[in-house]
């Protein structure tokens, strides 16, 4: 079935109202509808519209919970950004690609590479001293059980 211009506008009117309708919920309800998202389905609805995204940006708690899951990873990192007094969104911001990187070294994703020229571009970020502790402990507990 084809879409015609006239199905094109009554879909993106439906849409208006219906984001109207959701930012008519009182704050109270819409943060406890939100926090039932994770990371990226909390970004993409930043995007739907400049409403919803400064909601998201003046909520802060929603991306505590967020935020303190990677502490399980890059604990030491995170608890630095909020001494330095960043957002919990900020913090999760700055740390969450550290995170993921971190855990694929602890995982040991890149365990058999031999040269840095076999490393991937994206498997080095800035980490700590204990990040970098912790991974090499990881690297030598593999390397004994072998």
């Amino acid at each position: 079935m084809e879409n015609t211009s006239s199905q094109k506008d009554e879909f993106c009117s439906v849409q208006r109202n219906e984001d109207s309708w959701f930012m008519k919920l009182p704050d109270e309800m819409l943060l406890e509808i939100l926090s039932y998202l994770d990371v990226k389905s909390l970004c993409r609805m930043k995007q739907t519209s400049k409403i919803l995204n400064g909601f998201l940006n003046h909520n802060d708690l929603l991306w505590k919970p967020h935020c303190l899951a990677l502490c399980s990873v890059c604990q030491s990192e995170v608890n630095e950004d909020k001494e330095k007094g960043f957002t919990w969104k900020e913090t999760l911001q700055r740390n969450y690609s550290k995170c993921v990187i971190k855990q694929q070294w602890l995982d040991g994703k890149f365990s058999k590479i031999s040269s840095y020229s076999e490393l991937p571009h994206y498997s080095m970020c800035p980490l700590s001293v204990t990040s970098w502790e912790e991974i090499m402990e990881a690297e030598f507990r593999r390397e004994t059980r072998q």
